[in-house]
Order: C-alpha cells, then structure tokens, then sequence
C-alpha cells in the first residue's frame, strides 16, 4: 500500500497509505480478539490435516471482524485527508 502510494499509483499519498494501513491492521486486530482462539484453533487444524474438518468460526466472529475493518476504513480516511 505504501508503495502504491509512494509510486502515485493511487490518488493517495504515502503518508496517507500508511495511515490506511496501520488503521485497517487495528481493525482486524481488534476483530480477532474475540475469535483468536478459534481462529487458531482452525488454522492449527489445517496445517496439521490441509482438507480434514477444521472446528468451524461461527459467522457472527466473522461479520465482527468485518465490521470492525470496515468501520476502521472510514475512520481512516477521515484522518488521512
């Protein structure tokens, strides 16, 4: 991203890219705590078996997660203009 933004691939700056960046890391950060156990649980389960039923993330840790991405982007872009 920085890159991009760096190259004037985007219509952004690199400092602007970064801000988008580390905000969206926050945003899945903050999403993943709630299913972290989960989520390590099932990666865990795929290295070990790549194909075998890994414990399945239940949708509402998933739509969290996303919403909290989403809800980071605007915020984001508020502070990077």
């Amino acid at each position: 991203m920085t890159a991009l933004g760096g190259l004037g691939a985007v219509p952004w700056s690199a400092r602007q890219m970064v801000v988008m960046y580390s905000f969206t890391w926050v945003g899945f950060t903050i999403g993943a705590i709630l299913s972290g156990r989960l989520l390590r649980d099932h990666l865990e389960a795929e290295r070990r078996q790549p194909g075998s039923e890994a414990p399945a993330v239940p949708a509402r840790y998933v739509v969290f997660m996303v919403m909290t991405v989403s809800l980071m982007l605007p915020l984001a872009y508020a502070l990077a203009v």
